[in-house]
């Protein structure tokens, strides 16, 4: 039980030492920078720092060193759970300055964890990264990849990539392995050339990636297909058993296909709203009517889904004429078989939805067989009807 003097004793009183050793009993400063000293102490005897650095005590209970070195503040890259840790840091730092091996702390941490990310993306398998590439792919204007082009690349690389080089660490992938993997889709040139072609193009990704040194696809020529369908342009006889062999209600397509030069999934698009018929008359009092398709959509069908979409290229955004002779017969489709309202499809489905490619394919492959031309692609359609103008006269606009 201590006695009790008489006098109130302070607990709070300075920590520093007199000369003879004993405590110095003045009451310590209110000030936060007074660190437990009293205001005589705290100007005269300030506590001792060590000869390099500076150790402090964090908010979180951590501490955390520091020092000062050709101009600038270096930091510890992490907090420490003591004192003396903090310290061996500083010890450290100092005899890389002593040696001349000294860099600053910001940077060996970075050259750390680029060499960590460098290891670990070595260990990414081809399947892992070429999922991240698809996902993450832009064109040249910095745009994602299309939902067509996505589908297209997603069914090569499960058909012909995957299956060989899906399980392998990209750093494993060797040029004699890609070369022995080309050479076994020989028979099928297209789709070997389209293969290879992606699988190169991921590769070169993985290069700027900095995953692997260089790029293993070096099969000279290999992304190229040959040419094998040469266009044979239909003659007025063979479009004239196509048109009278095709229902009626999608008649007007192959029109649309051979006279306004416009794409399958665009036409199948087509709505009321982008067809623009206009009826003037001339000065000399003759009747007169123009017409306008604008194209701005294109419609796909991909994996089960509807897919509308814009046109392929920033050019496939126009506005096409409609050849006067064409219009009474846009007029009278629209009256008859196209769907009501702005919105309204000029080509349904019988059940009233968008039509599905395959099967306006399977009408269009009936017609081109009766006209003797099982060759004929629809596509084709729009190099005869751009022939049969130039011939006329017109002129590429």
């Amino acid at each position: 039980m201590t006695p009790n003097t008489g006098r109130e004793v302070n607990p709070e009183t300075c920590r520093a030492s007199k000369a003879d050793g004993s405590r110095c009993r003045r009451p310590v400063s209110k000030e936060k920078k007074a660190n437990g000293y009293c205001y005589y102490h705290m100007v005269t005897e300030p506590r001792q720092r060590r000869g390099f650095g500076t150790v402090k005590r964090h908010r979180s209970g951590k501490y955390h060193a520091s020092y000062a070195w050709e101009g600038e503040r270096h930091n510890a890259p992490y907090l420490y759970t003591d004192r003396e840790t903090a310290a061996i840091w500083l010890r450290d730092e100092r005899r890389l300055i002593e040696e001349s091996r000294w860099t600053s702390p910001h940077d060996r941490l970075e050259i750390e964890r680029q060499e960590e990310l460098k290891e670990q993306a070595e260990q990414i398998h081809f399947r892992d990264y070429a999922d991240q590439w698809l996902e993450t792919r832009t064109n040249k204007k910095g745009q994602p990849l299309k939902t067509r082009s996505k589908a297209d690349y997603r069914r090569l690389l499960k058909a012909k990539i995957n299956p060989t080089f899906g399980d392998l660490e990209i750093k494993n992938i060797t040029k004699a392995g890609v070369q022995a993997w080309y050479m076994r889709y020989s028979k099928t040139p297209t789709e070997q050339a389209s293969a290879y072609s992606l699988f190169r193009t991921i590769l070169t990704t993985a290069v700027e990636d900095e995953l692997i040194p260089v790029n293993p696809c070096r099969v000279k020529g290999a992304g190229k297909a040959p040419v094998k369908h040469k266009v044979q342009m239909a003659t007025v006889e063979e479009m004239s058993t196509i048109l009278a062999v095709m229902p009626e209600r999608y008649r007007l397509t192959v029109q649309i296909a051979l006279w306004c030069t416009l794409r399958i999934g665009e036409i199948l698009e087509l709505r009321r709203s982008d067809i623009r018929i206009k009826h003037t008359k001339t000065p000399d009092g003759t009747d007169l009517a123009v017409g306008v398709i604008r194209v701005r959509r294109t419609v796909q069908h991909i994996e089960g889904a509807v897919v509308i979409d814009t046109p392929k290229t920033d050019k496939g955004t126009r506005e096409v004429h409609i050849p006067p002779a064409l219009i009474g017969e846009f007029e009278e489709h629209l009256k008859t078989h196209a769907q009501w309202g702005a919105d309204g499809l000029l080509f349904p489905s019988a059940r009233g939805s968008s039509l599905h490619h395959r099967t306006f394919g399977n009408w269009w492959n009936k017609a081109r067989e009766a006209a003797g031309r099982p060759d004929l692609r629809f596509h084709d359609l729009r190099h005869t009807g751009a022939t049969m103008l130039a011939q006329e006269g017109a002129t590429i606009a």
